[in-house]
């Protein structure tokens, strides 16, 4: 090899070492202009990758010489100066008897190479140590020369070069050899060396003979003293280092890799991307999608980025294992929300499982983040988007803004949905999954092997797997995916996104593809390889694989800074506001009157119904409710009944205090703790003679605890027409303690505190979702045959502070009705 660089230039031979001693032997050679790639210790997929690469190099070398319309490489140079200039490559193997055990399928194919390259300048070398029963029936059948050293037995030289010649060889005599073309006689030669002594090599000691004088003469003698021979290694270093400087100085470049290098194994986040706009197109600039990382590309001998765009290329599911760390699932889906939060286009609506996502939450454009342990919340998501991709396709008019869904933890998400009352929200997935490209809604989905088991994971066109992270039990369900090697952020990646991608036509940095049929240059559909010359190695339309079936080795970014413009809304703009078409947040954990008297005020401004606080309303306010928390409350008409049912301490009293607090424009009848029966006696007396406010509303606490006097004079009074709202405790007795418990029942009106079972709403037979965890003031509304849970307003601290000797809040003062 030091013998041709020396006499031939990088532009006419160039070498590509395979070394299976982990570069030992050819290792030193790396350095020189002529290599164009050293591949050392191949598993499995380098092997693959390194034909791949190869095959794709008799492409290249065909569509030079027929655009040439030469029929080999010696036409080729006698054209005069081409376009591109194309070497001779040589491929040396070193020790392929690793190959003849280990992957014999490899060397098959080498073989197979150079026998279609040898016209196009491909020629493979191949050298070991242990050739005997290494030469197989296709080496012997391609290989047509052979260079002979010294072997350990006759048997082994008869192998070889059908002669003991070889076993004859002295010991003495290193580098002598024989050499074989063909069916011709073997030729004894001596090799040369750049070893020699300290002596050999210094100035003034330079001997000249001819080869038959070197060759005749005896051995030189061993080194003695100060004369130590010189390592080759050592003597080699000194020619490379001068045959590169020679070569680069007169302005020579390096020659084509056919190989292109391995993928790094951290890679930074190429920071912020400039807007790309499309050709000729006088429109708003749009930006580009989601970067991932740098995918390799052995069919095109080079690297490039990788991009999804969810509008174009359709859903993305994330599969690994449950771990957290560099290069795992959670990171891979924290470099996608770290670029939507930085510079976000889209709203999104995020399952978090295990709540490492939580910091999306304060995003503008967050529509929800449901961490782990809001079952109900979540299904109640899933069933808005299913709401919005309804509404969406039956508008079918004007285009829709895109909408992105995250689920990360399918599996825990699912585990949660099958154990509770939910376990229609995993229909309502499944039809997003089908559903929701046509409605603009696209899905990223992460989990393990509950995902790639799902009905829907089919459905799922785009997808990113983490071997290293991944169980063998997860993987035994994965389809035949390349075996890559524990690298943190090593991925595979399938799909329309990977299978469009593209070389970079050459830049030094590489950049997402721009596509064919889009102008955000993220991702493309499969194109036939450009000037096909029909090689049995060409990807012709008969042989391109779908994009769900191409699988391409990737290395994810490093996850960028959780920071950006979009997340002070900078970078939000009207257009995209109004996409976040609704919000399913999270209930609070404590409400006071003062809250809900804002937002009843705010909505008074905006002449909602909210802020209509007369006293006809037949509405009367206590707490918050829905996906976007607002002002909820009983509606109860005239002669109408509520029952608000509890455990001892969950609130009944509570509750009364603050709908007098809340609802001040009503006239309410409340005795106090100590004298309820006389309290109602006289208000049955005022009823009687016509002196009652026909419009008060009677509140009798723990009613279920008072006596059949109290329970017979409010019988009475909601008999001649007024209204009653009364707490009491769960149980199956309230019907025969209460008789106005029937009339709530009737009337299907109530409040349940803090249920616990389903047995507790047995009264109104509306069946509700339990939650195990529940906050102080957290109850079911019942009304109008549905249940809504809300979060109970409480007093201010204040005005609990104020309580009388007889533990009654004083009256509200204007200012204070005013919140």
């Amino acid at each position: 090899m030091l013998a041709l660089s020396a006499s031939h230039s990088p532009s006419e031979v160039t070498f590509l070492l395979i070394d299976f001693k982990g570069g030992s032997g050819l290792g030193p050679l790396a350095e020189l202009p002529h290599c164009v790639g050293v591949l050392t210790d191949l598993d499995g997929h380098e092997i693959d990758r390194a034909l791949v690469s190869l095959r794709a190099e008799v492409r290249r070398r065909e569509q030079l010489l027929a655009r040439a319309d030469v029929p080999d490489l010696a036409s080729y140079r006698l054209g005069g100066d081409r376009p591109t200039t194309l070497p001779r490559l040589i491929l040396v193997v070193d020790e392929f008897r690793v190959l003849v055990d280990e992957a014999p399928a490899a060397l098959s194919e080498l073989m197979r190479l150079a026998a279609i390259g040898r016209s196009l300048g491909i020629h493979l070398v191949m050298a070991t140590q242990r050739p005997q029963g290494a030469l197989n029936a296709d080496i012997r059948a391609n290989v047509t020369s052979s260079v002979v050293l010294r072997v350990q037995s006759e048997a082994e030289s008869l192998d070889v070069m059908n002669a003991k010649l070889a076993a004859a060889i002295p010991t003495d005599s290193p580098g002598r050899a024989y050499l074989i073309r063909g069916n011709a006689a073997p030729e004894e030669f001596q090799t040369a060396t750049l070893a020699g002594t300290e002596r050999d090599s210094g100035a003034g000691h330079v001997t000249v003979m001819t080869a038959e004088e070197f060759l005749t003469n005896p051995p030189l003698p061993a080194a003695r003293g100060s004369e130590a021979l010189i390592d080759s290694a050592d003597a080699a270093a000194s020619f490379i280092e001068l045959a590169r400087t020679l070569w680069l100085d007169d302005g020579g470049e390096l020659p084509h890799r056919p190989i292109a290098p391995p993928l790094p194994t951290n890679v930074p986040f190429p920071g912020p991307a400039s807007p790309i706009r499309s050709s000729g197109d006088p429109g708003p600039v749009r930006r580009p999608g989601f970067r991932l990382g740098i995918v390799d590309l052995p069919e095109h001998q080079s690297q490039s980025t990788v991009g999804w765009s969810p509008p174009d290329d359709g859903h993305l599911a994330l599969l690994g294992g449950p771990t957290h760390g560099r290069g795992t699932l959670s990171a891979g889906l924290k470099l996608l929300l770290a670029q939507w939060a930085a510079d976000a286009i889209m709203p999104a609506y995020i399952l978090d499982a295990d709540g490492t996502l939580a910091s999306a939450a304060s995003h503008p454009l967050a529509g929800a983040v449901v961490g782990p342990g809001e079952s109900r919340r979540a299904a109640r998501l899933l069933a808005r988007s299913s709401e919005e991709m309804a509404r969406r396709l039956a508008a079918s008019s004007a285009p829709t803004a895109a909408l992105l869904l995250v689920v990360h933890g399918w599996g825990t998400w699912v585990s949660a949905f099958r154990s509770g009352p939910y376990a229609w929200a995993e229909d309502l997935f499944q039809d997003l999954i089908r559903g929701g490209p046509g409605a603009g809604i696209t899905v990223i989905v992460t989990g393990d092997r509950e995902l790639v088991t799902a009905r829907f994971f089919a459905s799922l066109p785009n997808r990113i797997y983490f071997p290293a992270t991944a169980t063998l039990e997860s993987r035994l369900m994965w389809p035949a995916v390349p075996k890559v090697r524990a690298i943190a952020g090593r991925v595979i990646a399938s799909g329309p996104f990977a299978a469009g991608c593209r070389p970079d036509a050459g830049r030094s940095s590489p950049v997402v593809p721009p596509s064919k049929d889009r102008d955000d240059g993220v991702g493309m559909g499969q194109t036939r390889y450009p000037g096909s010359t029909g090689s049995e190695y060409d990807d012709g339309p008969d042989n391109e694989a779908s994009d769900a079936d191409t699988f391409r080795v990737a290395q994810l970014f490093e996850p960028p800074p959780w920071a950006g413009p979009a997340m002070t809304g900078d970078l939000v703009g009207t257009e995209a506001r109004l996409a976040l078409s609704f919000r399913v947040e999270a209930l609070p954990d404590r409400v006071t009157v003062r809250d809900v008297a804002s937002r009843l005020l705010a909505s008074a401004a905006d002449g909602g119904r909210a802020g209509r606080k007369g006293r006809d309303d037949g509405r009367f306010w206590i707490g918050l409710a829905g996906d976007e928390p607002g002002p909820s409350g009983i509606e109860l008409p005239a002669s109408g009944v509520a029952a608000v049912l509890g455990a001892p301490g969950t609130g009944k009293s509570t509750l009364l205090e603050s709908l007098v607090a809340l609802n001040p424009l009503m006239s309410w009848l409340k005795p106090d703790k100590e004298t309820p029966q006389e309290y109602w006696t006289e208000i049955h007396r005022r009823a009687d003679a016509g002196t009652l406010d026909r419009n008060a509303v009677a509140l009798a606490d723990d009613l279920d605890l008072s006596t059949s006097e109290v329970n017979n004079a409010l019988r009475d009074l909601n008999g001649r027409g007024w209204r009653v709202i009364f707490t009491a405790g769960y149980g199956p007795l309230v019907q025969q303690r209460v008789p106005l418990a029937m009339q709530a029942r009737l009337y299907g009106k109530g409040v349940l505190l803090r249920p616990r079972s389903l047995m507790d709403g047995d009264l109104f037979g509306v069946r509700f979702d339990p939650e195990s965890h529940q906050p102080a003031g957290r109850a079911v509304l019942i009304g109008d045959g549905t249940a809504t849970w809300v979060q109970l307003a409480v007093p201010e601290p204040s005005a609990l502070s104020r309580k009388d000797a007889k533990g009654n809040a004083p009256e509200v003062t204007p200012e204070e009705r005013q919140g």
